[in-house]
């Protein structure tokens, strides 16, 4: 990764622990997270299924400066993940958040979230690191209305190969208003542009080549949607997304629309349930057989899942988590999508 992609991540680093070191008071929590889980398909194939069970270890740690009109955060995550009999799928992956917030007036507020992600296969498969920095303003205004704006710039590089390296930018404006005390709609529209590291190509119907033009292939998109936040038996939030790419590389351009519902509710003190689930259509422009895979990484892709996640308080400090999810995802081949099940039995342990 070339330095310009480093220096606003590791200036937000800085400036966050700056933020914090001067607190006269550090909030900070953590967890640790044991987890056995069955993969009815470790491999991630749409065409022959494998089931294998892994062990999981889940760390992470947060701290915050409390009150105040600005705010500085720090999360550091990490996880190692062995499977059995699939010696090739051990990883290990990392995930370092910073914000910081200012509160400029009475309802206004600027701020900027830096990510770094890192993921890294033991024996196998390409390692990458995946880099973001968003800055955004958000306020409010009468009649219960409010405005967001935010724009990021974000970069993934890979260690092996440069073909599926890219950067870009995304802008997004968001305008929410609260129609009652328990709901909130919010409507959602942005641009985005990213640039491979690789040239753009063009299909020749008639021979049935491709050929490299002499430019890189640059994916430009747009969005829309509205989502709906509702405190009524827990909190819910459920919306519609349309999604628009186009590329100038043949076999890339798509429009997808995507029907997504989350939300917890307890049953008691001590039972909380959450539910996520997304239902997609996505349909390429060009029509194409099995080509070029469309990344390397496929747990990286969600296309239509259902989630349910159940815990429960046991001990002061301890949580035992139930997990069953399933997943109907795009694989890295386009258009071709792969089935698995997940069910996983967690202890927390939190401090």
């Amino acid at each position: 990764m070339s330095s310009p992609h480093w220096l606003p991540l590791v200036l937000l680093g800085c400036l966050t622990t700056l933020g914090l070191s001067q607190s006269p008071t550090w909030e900070h929590s953590g967890r640790w997270q044991l987890s056995l889980e069955q993969d009815t398909n470790v491999k991630e194939s749409p065409k022959e299924a494998e089931s294998a069970g892994s062990l999981r270890l889940f760390a992470d740690f947060q701290a915050q400066r409390p009150g105040g009109r600005s705010r500085a955060e720090i999360s550091l995550q990490g996880a190692w993940q062995s499977v059995w009999r699939h010696r090739e799928e051990a990883k290990l992956m990392a995930d370092v958040h910073t914000s910081l917030l200012w509160r400029v007036a009475a309802r206004w507020e600027l701020g900027a979230q830096g990510v770094l992600r890192g993921k890294l296969w033991l024996y196998d498969r390409p390692d990458y690191l995946f880099s973001s920095l968003l800055v955004f303003a958000e306020g409010r205004l009468p009649a219960q209305l409010g405005l967001r704006g935010s724009v990021a710039q974000e970069s993934m590089n890979y260690a092996g190969s440069t073909f599926y390296d890219q950067t870009g930018w995304r802008g997004a404006v968001q305008a929410f208003r609260a129609v009652s005390a328990r709901l909130v709609v919010i409507v959602e529209a942005g641009l985005e542009r990213s640039r491979m590291d690789r040239p753009a190509l063009r299909y020749e119907e008639s021979s049935k080549r491709w050929w490299p033009l002499p430019c890189e292939q640059v994916d430009r998109g747009a969005h829309g949607g509205v989502f709906f936040e509702l405190q009524a038996l827990g909190h819910w939030r459920a919306g519609y997304q349309y999604e628009r790419s186009r590329s100038n590389s043949f076999g890339y351009s798509y429009v997808r629309q995507r029907l997504q519902v989350l939300g917890a509710t307890r049953f008691s003190q001590k039972v909380l349930l959450r539910l996520f689930g997304a239902l997609q259509r996505k349909r390429y422009a060009e029509v194409l057989g099995p080509w070029n895979p469309i990344g390397l990484d496929t747990e990286r892709e969600q296309s239509n899942l259902l989630l349910m996640d159940v815990s429960r308080e046991l001990a002061q400090g301890y949580r035992l988590l139930l997990r069953i999810s399933w997943y109907d995802n795009e694989s890295l081949i386009r258009g071709r999508y792969y089935q698995k099940g997940l069910f996983s039995l967690s202890l927390e342990r939190r401090f």
